[in-house]
């Protein structure tokens, strides 16, 4: 009973030293989510003689995709953190274009600008970004998927833009782990049916106690951590 104790004493330590240097950190940090959905393609039709346009000019395929970027630390962005050779800016990949683009801003103190430099990209130009501060862009591009989609930019004294963290980290970071990975190929290899079956059994036996163990373990971080996290604006929800 006197070792559970101690070992709560220590997590509950950990816990609070972990809240304590969240609350205190100074940081600047851009980051982004993003969605896309198709709105239509030309493969789901059989028919050779129909055609799609979007403002005169013939797709193949349609996609829309929902942006938000907005800064995540504490400490403002200004116009002068950028750095001019690798400005914030929205890529398309080699084979995907860029027909249109809708912004909408959290400040509109904040002056931020878009401007669709060629078609496949856009930059942007802002005064300021205070925390909690940012835009959704919505983008209508060809390609099949988000991927097609890439978010750059650096800036002085802050890291490149980066995804948004996701909930559940720790216990996302332990599935996607080796281990599981090599696991799971290794179902995938195997054809015959019943030693698939017997491989199964074995594996579930082995990392079932794993798997409660972890979730007991990497729970409470990820509760904690998603409760201190700072959130994303509500403005820029995506839809």
């Amino acid at each position: 009973m006197l070792n559970f104790l101690f070992l709560f004493l220590a997590i509950f330590g950990i816990a609070l030293s972990a809240y304590a240097y969240k609350k205190s950190k100074r940081d600047k940090r851009l980051v982004f989510k993003r969605r896309s959905s198709k709105i239509i393609s030309k493969k789901d039709f059989s028919y050779p003689k129909l055609t799609f346009q979007y403002d005169g000019n013939d797709v193949e395929n349609l996609m829309m995709t929902e942006i938000s970027i907005w800064n995540h630390g504490t400490e403002p962005f200004k116009a002068e953190d950028f750095v001019t050779t690798d400005c914030l800016r929205i890529e398309c990949s080699s084979d995907t274009f860029i027909y249109d683009f809708q912004m909408e801003v959290v400040n509109e103190h904040n002056k931020i600008r878009a401007e669709q430099a060629s078609p496949m990209e856009v930059r942007f130009d802002f005064v300021y970004l205070n925390s909690y501060e940012g835009m959704k862009v919505i983008i209508f591009h060809s390609g099949t998927n988000s991927e097609d989609i890439d978010i750059k930019g650096r800036f002085i004294g802050a890291e490149a833009i980066t995804k948004a963290p996701p909930k559940g980290r720790y216990i996302s970071i332990f599935f996607d782990s080796k281990f599981f990975v090599y696991t799971q190929n290794l179902i995938n290899k195997i054809r015959f049916t019943p030693l698939k079956f017997i491989v199964i059994l074995v594996l579930v036996y082995i990392q079932f106690p794993i798997v409660i163990l972890a979730f007991i373990l990497l729970s409470p971080f990820d509760y904690l951590n998603d409760s201190w996290e700072r959130k994303m604006p509500e403005a820029l929800n995506l839809r």
